[in-house]
């Protein structure tokens, strides 16, 4: 008796976002591209995040100790940000 592998899911599993981890069900039927995110600003969060990783980490950026110190710092107040919700 064959069981069935992990790929074998029915389409009515539910999802979560991955941004901020929201549940949401999987569409039943639907052609195309699976759905990722819940929400819109989600999505942009990740584009955001990863365009900001991108910048950050380019040889070319190279900020003063004062700058690189006032970035770290807005860095962590968004993280802040996120978490006071």
């Amino acid at each position: 008796m064959e069981t069935a592998t992990p790929d074998a899911r029915p389409n009515t599993q539910t999802k979560h976002c991955e941004c901020c981890g929201a549940k949401f069900e999987a569409p039943v039927g639907r052609r195309g591209r699976p759905q990722v995110y819940h929400h819109p600003n989600c999505k942009k969060i990740m584009q955001l995040l990863s365009w900001l990783e991108d910048c950050i980490m380019d040889e070319n950026f190279q900020p003063t100790k004062t700058r690189a110190g006032i970035l770290r710092s807005a860095l962590w107040n968004m993280g802040n940000q996120v978490n006071a919700k």
